[in-house]
């Protein structure tokens, strides 16, 4: 997305209605049809017709160019009654206001409160879909229901929400979008011209959003690589209903907000439901939303549902705690990736003292097998795993009756895990996810494991076999390669496998101890190598870093 640099640095913004000369101003009903509005002066505007407002979740709008202050806005009936009123802000870019409006209200015109002066112009009222929020374009700024107050500076913004700006008291959901600039150095910034259409990007972009109400307060911070922006936020993540939102850049950043939305989001409901039931759809988020989410928010209490917002490929399934992710996943972990059980179907009573994963990773392919070898088999499944397919089958990873491969992947963490791990796992399996849904990415990871010389990949393979996992499968091992390289940021390389990962393997396999040592102090950048190699695919195909997938974070 491409923004010049002027909308960067707009002045701040209120709202403001407009009147005046010209020919008379147009209302447009929720149809399309148009009549001419009869302006009767002292700011007063007649619809030669009353227009029936169908249905709910419809709005007055007023299409404006001018920039009064103060102003009232009167959505009237035909008697002169007033429907309902919003006072006006200030704007120096054309505006679209709108005003929520009672069921089946028949509105027969409005007026301004002051009159318009010279320069003020009405250029538009009619009926439109309702929401609450706004969104800012090139050329025109679109104000929905709820919205008191808002400020767009230089790169920040703050907004006063109404309780009227939320659909529902709870189920609601704030989408934010902006565009986001990381810090330049001043070389580059003179580089720029002014009227061009792209501000220099830098590097990583920090943004800082505070929500609150009352004496409550939400802080939270992301850092992304530059570029358009879009945050998720849920009572489970934020808290309380926010009324106050402000979002700036941490210095040597740039912002630009382009839209606020408060949707409604999903009712409450229990698991077992039909597909298409809000037990089976997810809920939009980003992996840092997903591990702000309260637990006491969840819509049943043993899981969540998500879908990666920026891969609507890849869905997360938070459990509660192992014994619950076992029952959704233990049996394909084995059927999928465990060594000397791939391709079988084993009971539960067969592995049930053998431990799984403690976070999980299945695309399409590997689901649909699963449950076409159930199928043949006549085998039964347990409740979680038919649960499970449900929400394959609503969701498009699975088709038919649930044996042939759709597209996508799911992955899954836990809450038995605690925060800082749950924070790695989410990392991994999310890199795991990449390389399911992205082929560019899964095509640079294939090259890379590849390009490992023999001696790297012998370590490698010794460490995928301690694991559990079928090192023998150039597919698998490539996955894992490449999750368990990018889980951290370069830095943590030499402390996760030179220290970690080989002290590990050493107590493992104490008859290779020699050659572990021997492969660390002669290869020990070998990490790095392939690190460096791998990442930048990583940044180009899916606009992300290693090691940080989780870009939101809460600040105590």
């Amino acid at each position: 997305m491409k923004h010049p640099l002027r909308l960067l640095l707009l002045p701040a913004l209120l709202l403001a209605a407009c009147a005046g000369g010209g020919r008379a101003p147009l209302f447009v009903d929720a149809d399309g049809h148009r009549q001419p509005l009869a302006v009767k002066g002292g700011g007063l505007y007649r619809l030669r017709r009353p227009v029936q407002v169908a249905g709910e979740g419809q709005a007055f709008f007023l299409r404006t160019r001018g920039t009064v202050t103060g102003s009232e806005l009167q959505v009237l009936d035909p008697q002169g009654g007033v429907l309902a009123r919003r006072t006006l802000f200030a704007a120096p870019l054309p505006l679209t206001l709108l005003v929520s409006l009672p069921r089946a209200a028949l509105v027969g015109g409005f007026a301004l409160q002051p009159a318009p002066g010279p320069g003020e112009t009405v250029r538009e009222a009619g009926i439109e879909k309702s929401f609450a929020g706004f969104e800012r374009g090139r050329e025109e700024l679109r104000v929905g229901s709820g919205v008191r107050r808002l400020v767009l500076g230089w790169g920040w913004s703050e907004a006063e929400l109404g309780p009227e700006a939320f659909p529902q008291r709870e189920g609601w959901r704030l989408e934010l979008d902006f565009e986001s600039r990381g810090p330049v150095s001043w070389a580059e910034f003179r580089r720029f011209d002014n009227t061009g259409t792209e501000a220099p990007r830098g590097g990583r972009a920090q943004a800082v959003l505070r929500l609150g109400t009352g004496g409550r307060e939400t802080v939270l911070e992301q850092r992304a690589l530059p570029g358009a922006q879009r945050l998720f936020l849920y009572p489970g993540s934020v808290g309380f209903q926010p009324l106050k939102l402000s979002l700036r850049p941490e210095p040597g950043s740039y912002l630009a907000e382009q839209a606020l939305r408060v949707e409604a989001g999903l009712a409450p409901s229990g698991p077992g439901q039909a597909p298409g039931s809000p037990a089976l759809r997810p809920l939009p988020a980003d992996p840092g939303t997903v591990l702000l989410y309260d637990q006491g928010d969840w819509r049943q209490p043993e899981y969540e549902l998500f879908v990666w917002a920026r891969f609507p490929e890849v869905l997360i399934l938070d459990t509660a705690d192992y014994a619950v992710q076992d029952r959704f996943f233990k049996r394909l972990a084995f059927f999928v990736e465990k060594k000397g059980y791939r391709g079988r179907l084993v009971s539960a009573e067969e592995v049930a003292a053998l431990h799984g994963f403690n976070a999980h990773d299945y695309r399409a392919e590997d689901l649909a097998r699963f449950y076409r070898a159930a199928a043949a088999a006549s085998a039964p499944l347990g409740a979680e795993e038919e649960l499970l397919k449900g929400i394959l089958l609503a969701n498009g990873l699975l088709r038919g009756d649930g044996t042939e491969p759709g597209s996508g992947a799911i992955i899954s963490i836990s809450h038995s895990s605690s925060s800082e791990l749950r924070r790695l796992l989410l990392t991994h399996e999310a890199l795991h996810g990449l390389f399911f849904t992205v082929a560019p990415y899964r095509q640079a990871c294939i090259a890379a494991w590849q390009a490992q010389d023999p001696a790297a990949k012998e370590f490698w393979s010794m460490f995928l076999r301690w694991g559990s996992y079928d090192f023998e499968d150039p597919f698998l091992s490539a996955n894992e390669f490449q999750a368990y390289l990018l889980q951290q940021p370069r830095a943590g390389l030499p402390f996760y496998f030179t220290q970690l990962t080989a002290g590990r393997l050493e107590r493992a396999y104490p008859q290779r101890e020699a050659w572990i040592r021997a492969f660390l102090a002669a290869e020990a950048d070998s990490f790095e190598r392939a690190y460096d190699r791998l990442e930048p695919a990583l940044r180009r195909e899916a606009h992300l870093e290693g090691g940080r997938v989780v870009e939101l974070r809460r600040i105590e």
